[in-house]
């Protein structure tokens, strides 16, 4: 397996879960935030709930193992039990930036 995206419940809230995401095949270690992977999350909750219609929003806890903590929000839209949207969001901290020259290209 590529990638692993262990989680638990908070005893003390049920929308708020503890998540972490191993990807070493990827060359990622441990990431402090992973979008792409609260919005699959989001589709499991989704499902878990059964049928409904309504917004359901969760908070993801990442990174705090290492030094890097980040607080995700998820929301899902179903109708009968139908997923139809998922939002995620949250805060970023820039980390790096940078330039490329890209010469000219002769007519």
């Amino acid at each position: 397996m590529s990638q692993v995206y262990p989680f638990c419940s908070d005893p003390a809230d049920p929308t708020q879960f503890h998540v972490r995401m191993f990807a070493p095949a990827l060359g990622v270690a441990e990431d402090p935030a992973t979008g792409a992977a609260a919005v699959a999350f989001a589709g499991y909750l989704a499902q878990q709930a059964g049928s409904k219609t309504g917004r359901q929003r969760w908070q993801l806890m990442q990174g705090e193992d290492f030094g890097r903590p980040s607080r995700l929000t998820v929301e899902a839209e179903w109708t009968e039990g139908q997923l139809q949207s998922v939002w995620v969001g949250g805060a970023a901290v820039l980390m790096s930036t940078g330039e490329i020259d890209v010469p000219e290209l002769p007519a």
